[in-house]
């Protein structure tokens, strides 16, 4: 995946990642690792592991941003990341990606979904992650929050000639992928 971004809004957003992580009680592993990825897999461009002076991103260079509205909403999903990526609610965390949101003008599911869980509606809105997430891996709508089905659909039905092609990979010589 790469971003259509100038080298100016890739850093704003790397910056944005930032910002939401600082939001938190502590930057952590998970956070300086997620950023540096991105910086070096989604914009090409290298950032210090300690992400020293990646600061919180100016108004302006916001404004900027939000007069791109598809890199605006691609800024807020990797805020949103940044909310998620440590394994734990973290209210300020959230809020900071929804207050990024609306000084981005982004207004999507997601981002409801994300309000929704710092006001401590978790299960509500886990459930319509889990439908926009079947619906975005299969092209059709779910009516469901239920996705082990669809996820294991041999746990009623098992499919021995496959467990026995899956089992067999086990036998093959390590590093063979």
């Amino acid at each position: 995946m790469r971003i259509d971004a100038t080298p100016a809004e890739a850093q704003t957003i790397l910056k944005a990642m930032r910002a939401v992580a600082g939001a938190g009680a502590a930057i952590t592993a998970a956070d300086r690792a997620s950023i540096v990825a991105a910086a070096r897999y989604i914009f090409q461009t290298e950032l210090s592991p300690d992400l020293a002076g990646l600061v919180p991103p100016r108004p302006e260079e916001l404004k900027a941003l939000a007069a791109r509205p598809d890199l605006a909403s691609e800024a807020v999903c990797f805020a949103t990341v940044m909310a998620f990526v440590d394994g734990t609610l973290d209210n300020a965390k959230l809020n900071a990606v929804t207050g990024l949101a609306a000084t981005l003008g982004v207004k999507a599911d997601f981002v409801d979904d994300i309000t929704e869980v710092a006001r401590g509606h978790l299960r509500s809105a886990t459930a319509h992650m889990i439908r926009a997430n079947l619906e975005s891996l299969t092209g059709k709508p779910w009516d469901t929050d239920d996705a082990m089905p669809w996820l294991m659909p041999y746990k009623t039905k098992p499919d021995p000639a496959l467990a026995k092609r899956f089992h067999a990979l086990l036998e093959l010589p390590e590093g063979t992928f």
